[in-house]
């Protein structure tokens, strides 16, 4: 998903910006141990050849970096002090902590105990491995947030996690997102309103999709708290908006657990905290651009100013609350840019029924893309197995609607590409890209009009489905 890159420094790193190809292997093992952990090179493939090569930048607790040998080696360390996640990108590597060992790979990543001795050995193909270190201070403080009490030692990590579906792939699709993002000198990630969410959120994701004698409490429901309780939080929100807030943040100013706000928040406003959070930005966004000077201000820069990340994404968000795009205050209309000819909606739902055997009948609906039919796919989404999102690469931003509607509500769903004559063809990645969608969703370009291909489009839902069903809990 994401490009091997050369990280550079974060605005919040404690670590200047390392970038080093070194053939010396003291060398490598002192720049090494200045990122990460005193350690011991041992080459096992030919000296002649060794070289290490290392970029790496940090984002608050987390330190993210791009490590490669050109040769096989083993990387011996005591007991690292912190939490660790490594993932080949290529090929396979034998990862060891304590008395537990497991073959990692682009697959499985290895999670390391800050408390055991640990030890990996691989590049037999010079590809680069990622590896993310989490300062253990700020993994377990986040952990007992979440369960509202103590802990009582480090966290028991399994070493293996599998990130070929379910929560592990989308966790390891923000680890991807933060490894690409960082190397930009210019980019948002960098901005404490955005970094400190999102260094939250990797070690969020890492606590609900690693295995640990936790996770059975964490993922447990809690406790809801009181609607006084709520009025805090949401009042903490409303005068705390332009900080870089998490939701442990939120709980901390309501004098409340995670769990327990998260919960109150459903029960009494149908949302969560950060939901909540990001209407309130979407409205002072939105207070900002009608106050702003055109020539001088653009709806990128205030969209940065209350910790848009995506402007595709933000420009969805605030048409759905204000019916308009950021930059067409006052007019009401549905954006029919680079659609020649395009003034109305001609079909308002379409149905459709395939027999696939006597026993198994597809039943299929089709509704149009605009906001104004969220009612509808509510509706038809009741006990839908699946869902296809077709996309125009003439107006990719018109999408976004309807994949927040499908994550929100974790239901499964793949994207069609309609390749219309003389459009734009473009990469199933940089589609993922510009939709910001994770490695679990598929991609599947097509024609609409041919038979065929739309054959193709379901056949590649069914799938889905089926792989999805045997993953685990993605959906669930």
């Amino acid at each position: 998903m994401a490009q091997m890159p050369t990280a550079r420094r974060s605005a919040l790193a404690p670590l200047p910006e390392v970038s080093v190809r070194s053939a010396d292997p003291e060398e490598a093992r002192i720049v090494g141990t200045r990122v990460y952990y005193p350690h011991r090179v041992v080459v096992q493939g030919d000296s002649a050849r060794f070289a290490m090569r290392l970029s790496a930048a940090s984002l608050g607790p987390l330190t993210v970096g791009w490590l490669g040998y050109e040769t096989q080696v083993r990387i011996e360390t005591e007991e690292l002090g912190q939490y660790q996640v490594n993932v080949p990108t290529a090929d396979t590597m034998r990862s060891e902590c304590g008395n537990r060992d497991i073959v990692s790979s682009p697959r499985t990543a290895a999670v390391y105990r800050p408390d055991q001795p640990t030890a990996f050995e691989g590049w037999s193909t010079p590809a680069p491995m990622l590896a993310l270190k989490i300062a253990r201070h700020s993994l377990e403080r986040q952990l007992e947030q979440l369960l509202d009490r103590p802990l009582r030692g480090p966290i028991d990590f399994r070493l293996d996690m599998d990130i070929s579906g379910g929560r592990g792939a989308q966790w390891w699709a923000m680890v991807c997102s933060l490894a690409a993002d960082i190397d930009d000198p210019q980019s948002l990630i960098r901005q404490p309103l955005i970094a400190a969410p999102f260094a939250y959120s990797i070690m969020s994701g890492l606590l609900m999709a690693g295995t640990h004698s936790h996770l059975e409490e964490l993922t447990a429901p809690a406790m809801a708290v009181s609607a006084e309780t709520v009025r805090r939080a949401r009042q903490f929100i409303e005068d705390h908006a332009g900080e870089p807030l998490t939701v442990a943040d939120i709980a901390r100013g309501a004098d409340v657990g995670v769990r327990g706000l998260q919960h109150g928040f459903h029960r009494s406003l149908g949302t969560t905290p950060m939901q909540y959070l990001r209407h309130v930005r979407l409205r002072h966004a939105h207070q900002d651009l009608r106050n702003a000077d055109p020539s001088s201000t653009t709806v990128a820069q205030v969209a940065a100013r209350w910790g848009f990340l995506n402007q595709g994404r933000f420009a969805a968000q605030y048409r759905e609350l204000y019916g308009v795009q950021p930059a067409e205050i006052g007019a009401a209309v549905d954006d029919l840019t680079g659609v020649v000819g395009k003034t109305t909606t001609t079909v308002a739902l379409d149905c459709g029924r395939i027999t696939v055997s006597p026993e198994v009948v597809l039943y299929l609906f089709g509704t149009p893309g605009q906001d104004r039919f969220w009612s509808m796919w509510k509706e038809l989404s009741i006990g839908a197995l699946g869902a296809v999102v077709l996309a125009d690469t003439r107006r990719l931003g018109d999408c976004f609607g309807a994949v927040d509607f499908f994550e929100s509500r974790s239901s499964p769903f793949i994207v069609a590409v309609n390749c219309f004559d003389g459009a734009d063809i473009y990469e199933e990645d940089e589609v993922r890209q510009a939709l910001d969608i994770g490695a679990h969703v598929p991609v599947q370009h097509c024609d609409a009009r041919d038979r065929g291909s739309s054959k193709q489009v379901l056949v590649r839902l069914m799938e889905h489905l089926l792989a999805t069903a045997t993953s685990g809990d993605r959906y669930r």
